[in-house]
């Protein structure tokens, strides 16, 4: 390139670069956005009569640092005003895309709907009781760029209550007890899920390996979808909070019976999807199913799986243990009796 030509190239590329600077500074981009218009970041909201806390969930998202987004919100046949919050918003923000769904579908549907609307490079998840903290996007982005080798990124959160106030109690506490976080995760996630939604930003393309969530499953899709992104991409993590997960009286993990009939479908389900997963892993999965089949008071199906377990690894003393126990067990036995 002759000097002169590389000389305008380089004003040229700092202008945009200090233009982007002054936008993101300013937040011009309610004002700057149209539907012609590709946002680097799609962010996936489903809603279901979460009217108490859905404005301050939206708030967060169109309040951030990084405003190069659009933010598509799901209502999945609310009856508690939740719609006419989100309409309120898309008269003052055009990066709100509304979706209406006349019948209940569930979340798994109101994500997978949001999804095939996505435009940005980036797909980010926050529930409508969630809230994501200002610079979320901001330190998001700019480790991507530092790794371009990882797909999708993950990090801790803070818990808060009904009243948006904190507990003092941060995700990893309860819900991280893995040591490793990144990198490689695909056989931990088969066993268990230590992923938050709202903390969640993976690249675009990861779609084309993990698909769409999977609508069957009451509860969990959000851990099916994660093992299935590690299956074929590396997870980066963040260990600063980047999120608040709120926990109230409305929460599907209250739900405990159902909770386990959906882990058994999620290890079912990933069993069944990935053959070669490692045997001692295998055992250990299928342990966890006959577990919940004993605290579903299901003697049969228990015993069932707890031998399969055995069979695999014939040193998972749990599972030889387990499965002793359970011959003499009486029904009436399990938590849910």
């Amino acid at each position: 390139m002759p000097p002169l030509q590389n000389t305008k190239f380089k004003l040229a590329l700092a202008f945009y670069k200090r233009l982007i600077e002054i936008i993101d500074a300013l937040n011009l981009y309610p004002l700057i956005m149209t539907s012609k218009m590709i946002p680097k970041v799609s962010v996936i909201m489903p809603c279901y009569n979460h009217a108490s806390y859905l404005a301050e969930s939206i708030e967060s998202i169109l309040g951030q640092s990084f405003g190069d987004l659009e933010l598509i919100v799901v209502d999945d046949c609310s009856s508690d005003g939740s719609r006419d919050i989100i309409n309120n918003f898309t008269k003052t923000d055009s990066r709100v895309v509304p979706v209406f769904h006349k019948i209940n579908g569930g979340e798994a549907k109101s994500r997978n709907d949001a999804l095939r609307l996505a435009n940005g490079a980036f797909i980010g998840f926050c529930d409508s009781d969630d809230i994501w903290e200002k610079d979320k996007l901001d330190q998001q982005i700019n480790y991507f760029e530092l790794n371009p080798s990882i797909g999708a990124l993950h990090s801790d959160s803070i818990i808060i209550d009904e009243k948006s106030e904190q507990t003092g109690v941060r995700f990893s506490t309860h819900f991280q007890q893995e040591k490793i976080m990144e990198g490689d995760l695909f056989l931990r996630l088969c066993l268990t899920n230590f992923i938050n939604v709202p903390t969640v930003l993976l690249r675009k393309n990861c779609l084309s390996d993990a698909g769409f969530f999977e609508e069957g499953f009451t509860y969990l899709t959000d851990w099916i979808y994660w093992a299935k992104v590690a299956s074929k991409n590396q997870f980066g993590y963040i260990t600063s909070p980047l999120a608040r997960y709120r926990i109230h009286t409305g929460s599907t993990m209250h739900d405990s019976k159902g909770y386990l009939k959906s882990r058994i479908m999620g290890h079912k389900f990933l069993l069944e999807r990935f053959e070669d997963i490692p045997p001692k892993i295998r055992s250990k999965m299928l342990y966890s199913i006959g577990v919940s089949y004993l605290d579903l008071n299901d003697i049969p199906e228990a015993q069932n799986y707890l031998w399969k377990s055995v069979y695999f690894d014939r040193w998972n003393l749990k599972g030889i243990y387990r499965l002793i126990t359970s011959l003499s067990i009486k029904p009436g036995y399990g938590l849910f009796r």
